[in-house]
């Protein structure tokens, strides 16, 4: 990973107004989960920051058990990957209400399965991308998501190592969906290509 002695820190207005922006994709996000696994859904809260990448893994879900991740790369005005990470318990109530059967066990996955999952991915990233895409003059595209099944901290290692091209730092995002009957707890990330594109929001 590169260091870069100048730290490229957004300021506290920017950091305010990608706030206001995740806000908003959190809520039309919560509104396409609601009809994806069909029942309501509510953002409860939405904390957006930047972070050093080594603090990344405190953000998980949970500390214990395995954890899903899902990986979406964005291109265009601003470049990186949008990287949202649920609990066991979260990817198993997603999973029983899209198959319509009871989920024991995630030790074993099929096709079905993870593609019930990186839509999941792609439905909660194309409502973040378009809250961005909102912007006068950004254009930005979203591919295909794609995921992964670990313990958390091995995630994030993987992440950073992998897609963390430039700088230390990171776009975080902490966005909690309830639903009425459940907890669907999960950690939205920016993981950023460069932390100072993203300075034209």
């Amino acid at each position: 990973m590169m260091t870069n002695p100048i730290l490229p820190i957004l300021n506290d207005e920017q950091i305010q107004r990608f706030n206001t922006i995740a806000k908003l994709g959190a809520d039309r996000a919560a509104e396409s989960l609601a009809k994806w696994i069909r029942t309501g859904i509510v953002t409860s809260s939405v904390k957006a920051g930047v972070m050093h990448y080594s603090k990344l893994p405190e953000l998980s879900p949970s500390s214990d058990g395995l954890s899903t991740a899902i990986l979406v790369r964005i291109s265009g005005s601003v470049s990186g990957y949008l990287a949202l990470i649920l609990d066991e318990i979260s990817t198993k109530y997603i999973l029983s209400r899209i198959l319509r059967r009871d989920i024991d066990t995630l030790s074993e996955w099929d096709n079905l399965s993870r593609s019930v999952m990186e839509e999941t991915g792609n439905i909660i990233g194309a409502s973040f991308v378009n809250s961005l895409a909102m912007n006068p003059g950004l254009d930005i595209h979203p591919s295909s998501p794609v995921m992964a099944y670990d313990f958390p901290d091995a995630l994030w290692d993987t992440l950073v190592t992998q897609y963390a091209l430039e700088g230390e730092y990171a776009l975080s995002c902490h966005i909690t969906f309830n639903s009425p009957d459940n907890s669907i707890c999960g950690i939205f990330s920016v993981i950023s290509d460069d932390l100072q594109t993203w300075k034209t929001l």
